[in-house]
């Protein structure tokens, strides 16, 4: 029978669900046999996709009997993956191994693999990452299959996998478990390589015409509400002349510290705001003309500072962007201060939780 399992759920009251129980009594079962759950080895395995291609390596030679009938032989090969489906018939499980690659369906049988191998192969469940050794050949049906000989257990799944033929459904949860949604919902894979393939062949045409790409540092740590005091407090050390020296308490300076310097004219924390308003502004360059917005907001501690940040980042806005998408932007400070980023986010989940219960009812 085909083994599947619903989208993995925790149990009641933070206990494991029969599904993950199931897995974890296997998990003990691989102790007791012997077997590190999580750190096995499985060097110079091939891709899957490459054994695929190996295909055309069987050939049909003689039985050796005296039936005179011809017997498949194929290359003797090594494969890793995670496990998709496994199918249960007597004293064999077929299994559905799958890649970044590829898929590929095993053979165990027990006589083939022999006793603690078998013992193995009973703890085997979905999304567990298994290595198997065989030989390459067809079954009756045609299904190119490795006949394994010998497996090697990598790591193990404790919580139940999506259906294989139906993936993640929930929106919630393909947001939460990108790992499974990744896996298992049909097409997801497929446009994350086929980004990752214009990604690397844009850098490489840039490369190919003397562009270097330069790894920088990111707009937090360059222009945030912390980067701007410890810029500060550098100053500070080095002995410039400031008013933020009177500032220093416990040899530390705040974002509000530096506000209030710059708002008094201090020219250090006035040159410092400058700058981080420069940063922001071709950040925000970069989105306008990406996205054309019809405003932004600057939230967070950044956003207390005011003109003396906005100004800077406006007029660098306008330097840097495309005149068409900068003429009517608007770039304000956020009116609910340093906390507006998270009451946004928990007015925007209750908005959500509200429109849901709507639709039920």
């Amino acid at each position: 029978m085909n083994q599947t399992a619903r989208t993995p759920q925790p149990g009641a009251a933070g206990q494991p669900g029969m599904h993950e129980a199931a897995r974890r009594d296997k998990l003990r079962k691989l102790v007791e046999l012997g077997y590190d759950p999580w750190g096995g080895r499985f060097d110079n395995h091939q891709p899957i996709g490459q054994i695929r291609q190996r295909e055309v390596e069987i050939q049909r030679v003689p039985a050796g009997d005296v039936s005179g009938q011809e017997i498949e032989q194929g290359p003797r090969v090594r494969a890793a993956g995670r496990i998709f489906l496994q199918r249960k018939a007597g004293k064999l499980v077929f299994l559905d191994l799958r890649d970044w690659t590829g898929r590929i369906q095993v053979l165990i049988g027990r006589r083939q693999v022999g006793e603690e191998y078998w013992a193995l192969a009973e703890c085997f469940d979905l999304g567990d990452i298994v290595g198997v050794e065989g030989e390459l050949k067809h079954t009756n049906t045609g299904e190119l299959t490795i006949f394994a000989e010998r497996l090697v257990f990598l790591t193990k799944s404790l919580w139940p996998h999506p259906d294989k033929h139906h993936g993640l459904t929930d929106p919630e949860l393909r947001q939460r478990l990108r790992y499974l949604d990744l896996l298992y919902t049909e097409g997801v894979w497929e446009r994350f390589r086929r980004r990752t393939q214009i990604v690397h062949s844009i850098r490489q045409t840039m490369a190919r015409n003397g562009f270097v790409e330069v790894e920088g540092p990111t707009l937090h740590a360059i222009a945030g509400g912390a980067a701007i005091a410890r810029k500060a407090m550098e100053a500070v050390r080095m002995g410039q002349r400031t008013q933020l020296a009177e500032m220093v308490h416990n040899g530390k300076l705040t974002v509000a510290d530096v506000m209030n310097a710059a708002r008094h004219g201090d020219h250090l924390a006035q040159r410092i705001t400058a700058e981080a308003g420069m940063h922001l502004g071709t950040a925000i360059a970069n989105i306008v003309n990406l996205f054309n917005p019809s405003m932004v907001v600057i939230g967070g501690s950044v956003g207390q500072i005011g003109d003396l940040l906005l100004e800077p980042i406006r007029l660098t806005v306008q330097r840097r962007s495309l005149l068409v998408a900068s003429r009517n932007v608007r770039i304000t400070a956020a009116l609910l201060g340093k906390h507006s980023v998270a009451i946004g986010a928990v007015v925007v989940a209750l908005s959500i939780a509200l429109h849901q219960i709507a639709d039920k009812n």
